[in-house]
């Protein structure tokens, strides 16, 4: 996890089940050189041959517009997440019809039975405004054989696919895979709460789901 302050990744590591949490020595991944000491929202997996990948956002400002874009590090086989380098400051090149590069955010990743790997992020539209003043937020999932090269799979849900909220955004999606084979999708949707004259707009907590 990033610590700001001292401008690198660190880790914690348990011997006992994660009971107890001891820091380990040293950092992991050194945020001066691409990132200028900040990571955001990031997830992980480990790869087939048991490389471990970190997938995290960073905002810089292109062409005057503040673009979201996700990076990867990677810690090789056998290192065990000890020591990681990047190896890609846009994992998801995909630009809009002038050649902007598009912002995703918040991603999740998981690795399938099969070996690949599905990266769920979400998209803001271009120039729509911030929730609440605007309605926002779809989540795309990208896949990848290699977990190295992504590439665009699908839309998956829209705000406004949720008829019985007004959804004014969605944010942070986790996918989770259970027994019997389903996968869930857990995000966060800002919603109105008429009940709060002090705050007006809430979260709640919505799944999609897929077999």
């Amino acid at each position: 996890f990033p610590d700001v302050e001292q401008c690198v990744v660190i880790s914690q590591s348990s011997t006992d089940g994660g009971e107890t949490w001891t820091e380990d020595e040293g950092f992991r991944y050194d945020l001066n050189e691409y990132d200028e000491c900040w990571m955001g929202v990031w997830t992980y997996f480990v790869d087939q041959e048991g490389g471990v990948a970190l997938i995290f956002n960073n905002d810089f400002e292109v062409n005057r517009e503040e673009v979201i874009f996700v990076r990867r590090i990677y810690s090789e086989p056998g290192d065990n997440g000890m020591n990681f380098t990047s190896t890609h400051e846009n994992l998801l090149d995909v630009e809009h019809a002038d050649g902007q590069q598009m912002s995703f955010a918040d991603p999740t990743a998981i690795v399938l039975p099969d070996g690949r790997v599905r990266l769920i992020v979400m998209h803001q539209e271009r120039g729509a405004g911030a929730p609440p003043h605007a309605r926002t937020g779809t989540l795309y999932s990208f896949i990848s054989e290699d977990g190295v090269e992504f590439e665009f799979e699908n839309e998956i849900v829209d705000w406004s696919d949720f008829e019985e909220f007004e959804v004014r955004s969605l944010n942070d999606p986790a996918i989770v895979r259970f027994d019997d084979g389903t996968y869930y999708i857990y995000v966060a949707a800002m919603i109105p709460d008429e009940d709060n004259e002090e705050s007006p707009y809430k979260y709640v907590l919505l799944s999609v789901s897929s077999s």
